[in-house]
């Protein structure tokens, strides 16, 4: 029987998933597609919602913070011990994803924004958990392990469907 796995929605994967006057990429679309045919969770971060409420548009945010909650929520997830008073709010809600998988809250993390994808590209052993001048370290490489293998054994079905 093949493993489950937990996907964390990163706000900008968020958004596009709900909205349906944002373009949704086939990439996006086949993720959620065989992610639904393996029977793997999509879900979202408590750090989501606040940074939803960040949101100057109105009308953008009532719509995602109603539409987020048709994901189930990761519950009590650890507080981030990278984050720091310096620390920008959307570095904060990156890093608060970032240490849920630290913490095996989740098994794979899917950013969308350009930034969370550099994080996790150039970090997968959580090295560098900021794009802030004071980065944290971090002392496992679990996250970066659990990567590779969830690549792994994903990429063969992307082939098939793609």
């Amino acid at each position: 029987m093949s493993q489950r796995l937990r996907f964390l929605l990163d706000t900008n994967v968020l958004i596009p998933l709900q909205d349906s006057q944002q373009v949704l990429e086939d990439s996006l679309a086949n993720f959620v597609r065989l992610a639904s045919i393996g029977g793997h969770q999509l879900m979202y971060h408590p750090a989501n919602i606040a940074d939803f409420e960040r949101d100057s548009n109105t009308i953008r945010r009532q719509r995602n913070l109603q539409r987020i909650r048709q994901y189930p929520a990761l519950h009590e997830p650890a507080p981030c011990a990278w984050n720091s008073d310096e620390t920008s709010p959307n570095d904060a809600c990156d890093n608060e994803l970032l240490y849920a998988l630290h913490c095996d809250a989740a098994n794979s993390f899917a950013p969308r924004s350009s930034s969370s994808s550099l994080i996790v590209r150039d970090n997968g052993d959580c090295s560098i958990c900021s794009r802030s001048a004071a980065r944290a370290k971090c002392s496992s490489s679990a996250t970066a392990r659990k990567q590779r293998r969830w690549r792994s054994s994903i990429e063969p079905h992307f082939r098939t469907y793609v």
